[in-house]
């Protein structure tokens, strides 16, 4: 089905459309989540309060998307990364720092968050330097990140953006062994990306 069709259909309501366009959402923002893992995670965020993120920023999508206004899952990028953008604003208030300092730039027409002063572009350069087509690379490089094949197809099917349910058919296998496989790369290109530079 494709994404139009399941943006009006969840629009009006349909629980199983909704959760199809969930799974849609994530896959597209897990090299975002990646991008910006080591600096959320530097400043107290989890890699679970970013995929959280997906949820918030999923139903203002909902809300507000304008099919003339931008394609869907750009615009999804986009009001994920503006979700990132006030949790981490809310993290530098606790801190006592300039939060009015992050914002969201359009750079060759890719979306990416900017830290506006030296001192959070010090703190933030070595951590979210890399483009998002340069973590969706290394995500889906198993020579970079130690992923068996059948984790490697999984991720990959799943970045490009086929739910779980979806992949789990395609691969006829049940779906439990399949999220549980996901699951797993995820958390060893979660731990990769942590524990050493890109």
């Amino acid at each position: 089905m494709e994404i139009l069709e399941l943006f009006y259909k969840s629009k009006s309501g349909d629980i199983n459309c909704q959760a199809k366009l969930l799974e849609c959402c994530k896959s597209a923002s897990l090299p975002l989540t990646l991008k910006y893992l080591k600096i959320a995670n530097k400043l107290g965020l989890s890699y679970d309060d970013l995929r959280n993120l997906n949820v918030a920023a999923f139903y203002k999508v909902l809300l507000n998307f304008d099919e003339e206004r931008a394609e869907f899952i750009e615009y999804f990028k986009y009001i994920y990364l503006m979700t990132l953008r006030d949790s981490l604003r809310d993290v530098y208030r606790k801190m006592g720092k300039d939060y009015n300092l992050l914002s969201i730039d359009n750079i060759d027409g890719n979306y990416t968050l900017q830290f506006n002063s030296t001192e959070l572009v010090e703190e933030s350069s070595k951590y979210s330097k890399y483009e998002e087509k340069e973590i969706y690379d290394y995500v889906i490089n198993k020579r970079k990140v130690k992923l068996t094949n059948v984790e490697y197809e999984i991720t990959k099917l799943f970045l490009d953006g086929m739910s779980v349910k979806e992949i789990a058919n395609y691969r006829n296998r049940n779906y439990t062994e399949t999220f549980r496989t996901l699951k797993r790369a995820i958390q060893k290109i979660r731990r990769a990306i942590l524990e050493t530079e890109i």
